[in-house]
């Protein structure tokens, strides 16, 4: 014959009631069983009823987790001194005996494998609780005096206003857990609770940044202070309005240097564009002529030594100055350098130029080059454009002596 009656075997069957019930002793005796000895399809040994483990360090954390969920599945009686075990022949004993179990299991799932072997042989729940506590728990004075110390010295720097107000949040959780309540009904509660959320409302304002001087001085000038949550989303708006702002003035000041940088290139490009003729050949803008630009206009920047417009050619001699006449006295025509060979060096202007800034040996070959007749530069080239010549030829004695004759 089974120990479990029909309803124990239904355990969610009239749950909320406790009369009519029969102890599981199997005699038939009608008792009350109180709901704490109700064991649920979900109230199994296997369950883990918190997601918080303890590992020495959070015991504050994991005890009120436990508290939470004991009281939820109406187990707290078991570890809090309320319920008495059952002596022996107490119909109401194997009842216990299961329920305590169940407790000894879930605390043990939520224990870390290296504390687990330290609690492997408790039998009661009450018992491993009170030892964990002992174990675990700091003292209540050096305690409570560490978490005023940080919440003192708690500031914003730098983290959001949710996150820093979540810091203060659990330290003032845990510093209520430490401090007694007073117990009565009349007026002094209300003022004693009232007086414990302006401390927290002036601890959050203190520490926040130089950033929320204004809305801080907004708050404190409010003659009935608002409560803490109500000061905490004014706070909170505040920084979202600030961020707002500074995204906008991002985005503005990346468009100004966009535009900024759209706008220069589009002036340079206007700039070379308008140096160009219809060619593509570069115009000069101070002097109109192809070939050059203004930055590298001899008109500003001064002629070469060769040009016959250089300062440095109009104080030479007789043959070196800014004209030149060749031929005889019937002739009367002036060649700026030689004619012909004239035009090829205007022709082959920028490379006088930069000829001319290569230094002093350029400026002189370049002067003799000027210094040579017209028949005989004529000559010059035309001994260099033929394909193949002997060497020997282009020595001095070898050649012929009215090869060089005016």
């Amino acid at each position: 014959m089974s120990d479990l009656s029909d309803d124990e075997k239904s355990p969610r069957r009239d749950i909320g009631s406790s009369t009519g019930k029969k102890a599981g002793d199997g005699s038939g005796r009608s008792v009350d069983i109180p709901l704490v000895y109700h064991l649920t399809s979900s109230d199994n040994t296997g369950a883990q009823v918190i997601a918080c483990i303890l590992n020495g360090d959070n015991y504050m954390t994991w005890s009120r987790a436990m508290l939470i969920a004991l009281r939820a599945r109406n187990k707290l009686p078991l570890i809090d001194s309320s319920l008495e075990k059952p002596g022996e022949g107490d119909p109401l004993r194997d009842r216990w005996e299961r329920c305590n179990s169940t407790l000894l299991a879930w605390i043990f799932n939520t224990m870390e494998e290296r504390l687990q072997a330290t609690v492997a042989y408790a039998i009661d729940a009450k018992s491993l609780w009170d030892d964990l506590k002992e174990r675990y728990s700091e003292g209540n004075q050096s305690r409570v005096f560490q978490i005023k110390a940080e919440i003192c010295l708690l500031r914003q720097e730098g983290l959001s206003v949710r996150d820093y107000y979540g810091k203060l949040k659990l330290l003032w959780d845990e510093l209520e857990f430490y401090l007694e309540h007073p117990s009565c009904c009349c007026g002094a509660r209300a003022t004693i609770t009232a007086q414990r959320e302006m401390e927290k409302t002036y601890q959050f304002l203190m520490g926040l940044t130089s950033e929320f001087n204004t809305i801080r001085s907004t708050i404190l000038s409010i003659e009935s202070m608002p409560s803490l949550n109500k000061v905490y989303n004014l706070v909170a708006n505040e920084e979202r309005q600030r961020i707002v702002t500074r995204g906008r003035d991002s985005v503005h000041e990346a468009a100004v240097f966009l535009a900024k940088n759209e706008a220069d290139e589009h002036s340079a490009g206007k700039a070379l564009m308008e140096t160009m003729n219809s060619a593509g050949r570069a115009v000069c803008s101070n002097c109109g002529k192809l070939g050059h630009l203004k930055n590298t206009c001899w008109a500003l920047i001064g002629y070469p030594s060769w040009h016959p417009r250089s300062k440095i050619a109009a104080g030479k001699g007789p043959g070196q100055g800014q004209s030149k006449q060749f031929g005889g006295p019937g002739q009367g025509q002036m060649k700026h350098f030689g004619g012909p060979r004239g035009k090829g060096q205007y022709q082959r202007g920028p490379d006088r130029a930069n000829m001319a800034q290569t230094g002093q040996q350029s400026k002189s070959r370049a002067d003799r080059l000027e210094d040579l007749p017209d028949e005989q530069f004529q000559k010059l080239l035309s001994m260099l454009s033929q394909e193949t010549k002997d060497p020997n030829q282009l020595v001095g004695p070898h050649l012929e002596k009215d090869t060089w004759s005016g």
